[in-house]
């Protein structure tokens, strides 16, 4: 049954984790802006368990159709673009792309799980491979980040620490001598 709103959602969803859920999987969305808005929602409500996004790649309009209708899911113009094309290849390759452009935004928020939607029929291999290829791309630049990101820090650090100061948020330093 519908919830009377996403607040009554997330204190039902408190109250199941109060009862000893120890992870959460939303329901499929397309706009990451959404899903994080709806996490910081769960944090102010103490919700702390690791919340895993519910992603589904489309292949056509009338299939993202029908599953708005039953999810009530926001679409976001660039998806609906992708899917208003004639041409049934390049619809399903942009659909594809968005999913994985979609997955990419979400590790570059932290995330390192994802519950994905399947797929039946003929383009069911091709969305594997693009998840496959999704998560491992996103996988790599989160790693390289975390390397490089590491080292230019530590760079700034013993060159420039006012401006690490400034890029950390902190406002006062110290001289660490």
């Amino acid at each position: 049954p519908e919830a009377a709103s996403l607040d009554a959602d997330i204190d039902m969803l408190r109250r199941k984790v109060d009862a000893g859920a120890q992870r959460v999987i939303t329901q499929l969305f397309f706009d990451n802006d959404d899903f994080e808005r709806f996490l910081e929602k769960c944090l102010n409500r103490g919700i702390t368990v690791p919340i895993v996004p519910g992603i589904m790649p489309v292949k056509n309009m009338p299939q993202l159709e029908r599953v708005v209708s039953l999810s009530n899911a926001k679409v976001p113009a660039a998806l609906r673009r992708v899917l208003e094309g004639s041409d049934e290849s390049s619809t399903c390759a942009g659909a594809l792309e968005f999913a994985a452009a979609q997955i990419e935004g979400l590790r570059n928020m932290g995330i390192s799980a994802f519950h994905l939607l399947r797929n039946k029929g003929k383009y069911a291999d091709a969305f594997r491979t693009s998840a496959r290829i999704g998560l491992i791309t996103g996988t790599a630049a989160g790693l390289l980040t975390m390397l490089f990101g590491h080292a230019q820090g530590q760079r700034m650090a013993d060159t420039q620490p006012m401006k690490l100061a400034a890029a950390e948020g902190l406002w006062e330093s110290e001289d660490p001598a």
